[in-house]
């Protein structure tokens, strides 16, 4: 008699389980709690971006503990100042603001020394302050022929990209010849400096450049100034020549003799 009953009560217990069971796999699992953002934060705060560059923001929420990256909505103010670039990551995503290359006297940024990248997530934004870099601010570049090898250089500069100044040499087909560098720097580097630049290769100068570069020269981030050579400069160093000759002590009237009787045939070959 107690066997039956045993067995009673298991068959009513596997009854019960296999009625319960499949509800407690229905049954949903207590929600999580997704955590409160009570504000955000774009880091970094503020950076210097050289036009044509770019800076990479973040958005960060915090629930007053915590802190982790989001998706948020990125705007630029000005508008024409830049374009902002979504790159995503898993859970999140960042902005990458690409400075504009219409700056500096003339542009549509003409008197924009300032921009601000904006983020905005769950009703909370937050800014970052952008100083737009040109390349180089010139204050005064000036060449002129010096003598029929060599132009004089007069240069005052605010260099904030690159690191090399580099004197380029062409014929007036604009075929290249040679180059001189004529500075090495570390940006940001200001320079005030006069020079003569002499032709590497000891020949008439036709057409010259003032190019900002990299320090792979070929890499031109900006030509700065640019010179040729024309009838009217050759005619004046003519003019110049017998002066200088009269006062030069004998070698150095050998190698005024020498460049005197070249013009000609120089000035034939220049524009006008």
């Amino acid at each position: 008699m107690r066997t039956e009953r045993f067995r009673g009560a298991l068959l009513a217990a596997l009854v019960i389980a296999s009625l319960v069971t499949p509800l407690l796999l229905l049954s949903p699992s207590p929600a999580h709690a997704d955590p409160v953002v009570i504000s955000i934060t774009v880091e970094p705060s503020s950076a210097a971006v050289v036009v044509g560059d770019f800076e990479d923001f973040y958005a960060i929420a915090t629930d007053g503990e915590n802190e982790w990256y989001v998706t948020a909505q990125w705007t630029v103010d000005p508008p024409s100042a830049g374009s902002i670039f979504i790159v995503a990551h898993p859970g999140y995503t960042h902005a990458s603001f690409h400075a504009a290359e219409n700056f500096g006297p003339g542009s549509p940024n003409e008197n924009v020394e300032n921009v601000t990248v904006m983020a905005s997530y769950m009703g909370y934004s937050d800014n970052a302050e952008v100083w737009i870099l040109i390349p180089c601010i010139m204050t005064r570049v000036t060449f002129r022929l010096e003598n029929l090898y060599a132009v004089h250089l007069e240069r005052t500069l605010d260099l904030n990209q690159g690191s090399k100044l580099v004197v380029k040499f062409y014929t007036y087909g604009d075929g290249y010849e040679n180059e001189k560098v004529i500075e090495t720097f570390s940006p940001p580097w200001h320079v005030e400096e006069n020079e003569f630049v002499r032709h590497p290769n000891g020949i008439g100068v036709k057409k010259v450049r003032l190019d900002l570069t990299y320090d792979n020269t070929e890499n031109v981030i900006s030509t700065i100034a640019s010179f040729t050579v024309r009838k009217i400069d050759l005619e004046i160093r003519f003019t110049e020549i017998p002066g200088e000759w009269f006062l030069a002590p004998p070698p150095e009237r050998t190698v005024l003799e020498t460049e005197f009787s070249r013009i000609p045939s120089a000035w034939f070959l220049a524009p006008s």
